[in-house]
């Protein structure tokens, strides 16, 4: 009988929570992870706490995990961030001893003296892999897997896999050679081979096991300290890496709206828990797969359910008479940030001039005041049209704005650190509003 795959093992935990299930894929993977905690830390207490935290977001993440991730892949990737999370925290800096390590010469042989200088660095360079580097990196070298088998974990072809395998050795090898260790592709092969696992401490596994399928419930403070602070790395790491990409839907439409909360969750209308701040929320439809308006006069501001803190937002936007406007960070209809998108060459530009510009909601008096906290505007701007693929990021108080994939705009302002994300469309009787948003793009927590 076939052994169960990673993912059905995750998938039997997260529908009728196996703690057998659970426990296997522990045992499979146990000595990866704390491997990579014990190479960066040198203490095993403190790498079985990493490790116990590792598991535990597994855990709270086996609802919806994709399929087409390799689990050794993300259990790799997991374990770097928490071990990288958990010195920071415990300011447990290894720099001297690198440098140190650095001015030996080091002998071409796959022993001891190789591994002690490839050790303190090796998981900060696999840190600068891409993913698919990195998964077929674990798979074949750390793992043991051939290339065969490697491919069929990754549901690709075998030349594919060795090339990228191949790509990520040299980066590495291009690593450490400029940290003074030289070292050629095959002895750096052989050495992860030998020595990048290591074998676990006794009774690791079930403790391990036990902590994490309660999805953290019987585990310490400060190993839950550590699991929060390494669900936000993987957070931010995530929307960073991302390929935000605004789907512009020209005739026939395809996916309007992609809201992503961890995973990707794609929609085709707009979403029913999506609320009205302002306006009538029925002047919004979904048709041919945009957002579109109809609202001559007045003020109407749409958001989401969820609050967002850091964030990556992006849409295709269209604005033939106004502005298209994007909402963020909405505490109500009068607190929040709003980026406005008025093309040049329309009735509403000939009076006001075009722009993309970032401003800040407040309220005054028994009204609103925008504050223009930031602004791109000009010929280089005027030649962009009616229609454009904006972007921003925000991260803490920072905020970073993208016209056609340039960024145009970069803002500091705290006033508002969490809140809604939505759209917001404003016309009159002389000129109406007819914005027009397409494959908009929603990443955060």
């Amino acid at each position: 009988m076939a052994q169960a795959t990673d993912i059905e093992l995750l998938q039997d935990y997260a529908k009728s929570n196996s703690q057998a299930a659970f426990a296997t894929l522990v045992q499979r993977h146990l000595r990866l992870v704390y491997s990579v905690a014990l190479r960066q830390l040198g203490d095993i207490h403190q790498a079985e706490e990493v490790t116990q935290a590792v598991f535990i977001i597994l855990a709270r993440k086996a609802d919806g995990f994709p399929a087409h991730i390799p689990l050794s892949g993300w259990l790799y990737q997991t374990a770097r961030l928490t071990t990288a999370n958990f010195r920071r925290s415990e300011q447990r800096r290894l720099h001297r001893e690198q440098e140190a390590f650095m001015q030996k010469e080091i002998r071409e042989t796959h022993g001891e003296p190789i591994w002690e200088g490839l050790a303190p660095l090796l998981d900060e360079a696999m840190g600068i892999l891409n993913g698919a580097e990195r998964n077929a990196i674990v798979l074949r070298y750390f793992e043991g897997r051939t290339f065969a088998e490697t491919a069929q974990a990754l549901g690709d072809k075998e030349a594919a896999v060795q090339k990228r395998a191949s790509r990520g050795m040299e980066k590495l090898r291009t690593f450490f050679a400029r940290r003074g260790v030289k070292i050629s592709a095959a002895v750096l092969a052989g050495a992860m081979g030998a020595n990048s696992l290591q074998a676990a401490p006794g009774g690791l596994a079930v403790s391990v096991a036990a902590a994490a399928a309660g999805k953290g419930a019987a585990a310490s403070g400060s190993t839950l300290t550590l699991v929060k602070g390494a669900l936000k790395i993987m957070a931010w790491t995530k929307m960073k890496t991302a390929a935000v990409v605004a789907v512009c839907v020209l005739a026939a439409g395809t996916t309007a709206i992609t809201v992503n909360q961890l995973w990707d969750r794609s929609l085709h209308a707009i979403p029913a828990d999506w609320k009205a701040l302002r306006g009538d929320r029925n002047i919004w439809r979904s048709v041919d797969g945009k957002i579109v308006t109809q609202n001559p006069s007045g003020d109407s501001l749409i958001v989401s359910s969820q609050e967002y803190s850091d964030f990556s937002v992006s849409v295709t936007a269209t604005c033939k008479t106004r502005e298209a406007t994007l909402a963020l960070r909405m505490k109500d209809a009068t607190h929040g940030y709003l980026l406005v998108f008025g093309a040049a060459n329309t009735p509403w530009a000939r009076d006001n001039g075009g722009h993309l510009a970032l401003v800040k909601r407040m309220p005054s008096g028994n009204g609103t005041r925008e504050q223009q906290l930031a602004e791109f505007k000009g010929k280089k701007f005027d030649a962009v049209g009616r229609s454009a693929k904006i972007k921003v990021i925000g991260h803490g108080s920072q905020f970073q704005v993208y016209l056609n994939g340039d960024k145009v705009m970069e803002v500091q302002d705290d006033e508002f650190p969490k809140g809604r994300i939505g759209l917001r469309t404003y016309g009159d009787d002389t000129i109406p509003s007819d914005a027009t948003y397409a494959g908009l793009t929603i990443k955060g927590w």
